[in-house]
C-alpha cells in the first residue's frame, strides 16, 4: 500500500500567498474575482477553464456567496462593539455599563387618590343612635351635617390605632400639606395591593393601590412583604374639608406587582438571578430574605433602622456597583438592566457584600413602557373593599370609593438606544461631579424624563457683590 508523504508548506510560500490576499474583498463579486485571480497566479497549469458554465466556477461562486455572508456577519459583530454603530440594545447596554452608566428602565405613573365614600357591614351607632351599617357616608357631604362624625366612626373601626395618635415618625409636612400615616387591621390582600383598571383613549391600564410610608419628600410605596397590612394617609392643607388636598388618601401606581420565590446556597460568590420579564420598571424591585416557616422577613437585628432580611440595591445612579459602594448594609445587590427591561440581580462575593443564603422573595412591578397621561377624570368613584375582624371576632367588610386628586403625567418610557449613545459618554465625562456648566448640562440627563436641558453660568469665582461685572 502506497503512502503519500509531503513536507510542511514553506514560510516563503505562505508569506507570498498572504501578501496577495485581497482584504477588501467582502461582497460576492469581489470575492469571486479575487479567488479566480489567485488560481490564475498560483495554479495556472492545474486549472485554466474560466468560462461561466464551468463546474469549478460554480464551486467558486458558492464559496464567494458564503464568504459574503461571513463578511457581513463579521462586520455586524464588529459594529456591536462600538457604541456609535451598535444596533442591538443589549450591546449598547453592555457598552454603557463599561463606563459605569446605568440606563434607566421605564418609570411608572404614580400619584394619590382620595377616598370619596366609605361603607362597613359592621353595626356602628353614631351620637344620635343611627345605625351606620351598610350606610354610604360621603366625605364633605353638604346634605349630611353629621358626615364627619360618622365618617371617622366607620374609619376608626378598620384602623389599627385611634385617629390622631400617630407618632412623629408617622407625620411629615410636604409643602403646605401635612400627612399622617395610618396602618389598617385588614386581612391579607393578594400581594398586599388593591388592583383596579382605568381606560383612556380606548386602552386599558392596570393600576394598583399600594401601602405607603412617609419620607421627607412625601409618601412612597412601602416595601412589599407577605401578609402585610395596608395603610392609608390623612392629609390636611389647612384650607378646610372641602379642599381636594384635605381628606383620606391612598398612594397609587400604574402597573402590576409580582413575586418570585427562590433559594440560594450561601456558598457561590457573585451569584446572579435573572428575571426574564419584559417592562420591569426602574423604581419597584425589592429583595426580601424570608423565614421559610412564617414567610415573614427575617429580623436578626436591624441595620441602619432596617431588618436584616431587607436587602438593598446599591446606588447605580452614582456609578456604584456591588463591589464598590457606600452602602454599609452587607445585604445588598446590584440590578443590571437587560434588553426589553428585563433585569439581572448580581449579589456579593462574601468580602464586600454577603453571599445570599436561604429563602428569598423577589418582588417587582411591570409598568407600561410608553408615555401616558391619566387625567383627573380618568379615575372617578372606583370601588374597592377590605375584609377585617371586628371587636367581636366577626369578619366584616369595609368598602370605599376613590378618585384621583390630580392628573398623572410623571411616567416615562425606558431609555432608548439614541439617548444612551448621547448621554453615556457625556455623563462619563462628568466623573460624577457637577462643578462646571458642561457638567450641569450633562449629568442630569440620566433621568429619561428630562427631554431638554440648558444650564448657564451666572456667576464665577471672584464675582463682586458690590460691582456690576459683565455676565461671563
Amino acid at each position: 500500500m502506497s503512502r503519500l508523504i509531503s513536507k510542511a508548506e514553506g514560510f516563503e510560500l505562505a508569506y507570498e500567498a498572504f501578501d496577495n490576499i485581497n482584504f477588501n474583498a467582502y461582497d460576492f463579486y469581489s470575492i469571486k474575482q479575487s479567488m479566480i485571480e489567485y488560481i490564475k497566479l498560483y495554479f495556472p497549469e492545474t486549472f485554466n477553464d474560466f468560462i461561466e458554465s464551468s463546474e469549478f466556477i460554480a464551486l467558486i461562486e458558492v464559496f464567494a456567496y458564503l464568504g459574503e455572508l461571513m463578511a457581513y456577519r463579521f462586520d455586524m459583530n464588529a459594529h456591536e462593539n462600538i457604541m456609535d454603530f451598535a444596533q442591538r440594545k443589549q450591546s449598547v447596554l453592555r457598552l454603557a455599563k463599561y463606563i459605569s452608566y446605568n440606563a434607566s428602565r421605564n418609570i411608572p405613573a404614580r400619584g394619590l387618590v382620595k377616598i370619596d365614600t366609605i361603607t362597613t357591614t359592621e353595626r356602628i351607632f353614631d351620637s344620635k343612635g343611627r345605625d351606620l351599617a351598610n350606610r354610604v357616608i360621603t366625605w364633605d357631604d353638604a346634605n349630611n351635617p353629621d358626615w364627619k362624625e360618622q365618617f371617622f366612626l366607620v374609619l376608626g373601626r378598620v384602623l389599627e390605632q385611634d385617629f390622631g395618635t400617630v407618632s412623629p415618625t408617622e407625620r411629615v409636612q410636604v409643602n403646605d400639606i401635612l400627612f399622617e400615616l395610618y396602618p389598617l387591621k385588614n386581612e391579607s390582600l393578594t400581594d398586599g395591593v388593591i388592583r383596579y383598571n382605568t381606560a383612556m383613549s380606548g386602552q386599558n391600564y392596570e393600576m394598583e393601590l399600594v401601602p405607603s410610608i412617609l419620607t421627607d419628600s412625601g409618601p412612597q410605596e412601602a416595601r412589599p412583604e407577605n401578609n402585610a397590612k395596608f395603610s392609608i394617609l390623612y392629609g390636611s392643607d389647612g384650607l378646610g374639608d372641602s379642599s381636594k388636598t384635605t381628606g383620606i388618601f391612598i398612594y397609587t401606581k400604574q402597573g402590576r406587582l409580582y413575586k418570585r420565590s427562590t433559594s440560594f446556597d450561601g456558598v457561590l460568590p457573585n451569584q446572579t438571578y435573572d428575571v426574564p420579564v419584559d417592562n420591569i420598571n426602574d423604581t419597584d424591585v425589592w429583595v426580601n430574605k424570608i423565614d421559610p416557616n412564617t414567610q415573614a422577613i427575617v429580623d436578626d437585628g436591624s441595620v441602619n433602622g432596617q431588618r436584616s432580611g431587607e436587602w438593598e440595591a446599591v446606588d447605580l445612579a452614582n456609578a456604584q456597583n456591588i463591589i464598590f459602594n457606600t452602602n454599609r448594609n452587607r445585604g445588598k445587590y446590584e440590578i443590571e438592566t437587560l434588553e426589553d427591561d428585563n433585569i439581572r440581580l448580581i449579589f456579593g462575593d462574601g468580602e464586600f457584600a454577603d453571599i445570599p443564603s436561604g429563602e428569598f422573595d423577589i418582588w417587582y412591578r411591570t409598568s407600561i413602557n410608553e408615555e401616558i397621561y391619566i387625567p383627573e377624570n380618568g379615575v372617578v368613584r372606583q370601588n374597592a373593599s377590605l375584609a377585617y375582624i371586628d371587636e367581636n371576632k366577626r369578619r366584616q367588610t369595609f368598602s370605599f370609593t376613590f378618585s384621583l386628586v390630580n392628573s398623572i403625567q410623571n411616567n416615562s418610557p425606558s431609555e432608548d438606544i439614541e439617548h444612551i449613545r448621547k448621554t453615556a459618554p457625556a455623563v462619563y465625562y462628568t466623573q460624577d461631579r457637577m462643578v462646571n456648566g458642561r457638567d450641569y448640562n450633562s449629568y442630569p440627563l440620566q433621568d429619561p424624563s428630562i427631554i431638554k436641558l440648558k444650564t448657564i453660568n451666572r456667576t464665577f469665582a471672584g464675582d463682586s457683590n458690590y460691582e456690576q461685572i459683565n455676565d461671563p
